[in-house]
């Protein structure tokens, strides 16, 4: 099988999400995943990007097809006693909004991206936590047409320490495979224990 932006044994999925050629429906199954994700840098400190390298193999005999919508994987962190860190405990606080009566909400779905993934093939991508303290921002007005809710604000440093990072393949408009890992945190300077 030929190899390309959107098909074959080794696919970038971060080049996938940004080609072009990759915007548009096929039809196939993806029942057969793998997920594993490591941390690029073995060391990690609070406030730091940490790089979450991301491999999807596809264990089926036949090709799996996935579509992304926006994004590829989703993080989700704990730290060491299981409280969510990221996203932050309990839900975003969103006011009614009355204009929204007189708003004509014409359905607009995003643009998908597809791959192809060959059997026992690999795709390859990132993801990024943010190592932050999060909370929800004040309550604010609801938007109207179903957009996203609003985004986690940083509100300091997380402390050093472990965390629990779970990543999510989110293809197909629902989460396909998961992998967990267990970073430790440490202050500047310090060694990856």
């Amino acid at each position: 099988m030929a190899s390309g932006p959107c098909h074959g044994l080794d696919v970038d999925l971060d080049a996938s999400l940004e080609s072009a050629a990759c915007h548009e429906s096929r039809v196939g199954k993806a029942d057969a995943l793998e997920l594993r994700a490591t941390a690029r840098a073995p060391t990690n400190a609070p406030g730091a990007d940490v790089v979450l390298e991301v491999v999807v193999t596809n264990q089926a005999k036949e090709p799996a097809v996935l579509h992304f919508f926006e994004q590829a994987f989703g993080v989700d962190v704990r730290d060491a006693s299981g409280a969510p860190v990221d996203p932050p405990p309990g839900e975003p606080v969103e006011l009614p909004n009355d204009v929204c009566a007189r708003v004509d909400c014409a359905v607009r779905e995003p643009p998908s991206t597809w791959i192809s993934l060959a059997p026992g093939g690999k795709a390859r991508g990132t993801a990024i936590w943010r190592a932050v303290a999060l909370a929800w921002p004040p309550p604010r007005r609801r938007s109207c047409c179903g957009e996203h809710g609003p985004e986690p604000i940083a509100k300091g440093l997380l402390p050093p320490g472990d965390y629990r990072v779970r990543v999510t393949l989110l293809a197909d408009g629902a989460p396909r495979a998961q992998s967990e890992l267990t970073l430790t945190l440490t202050a500047a300077g310090t060694t990856h224990r």
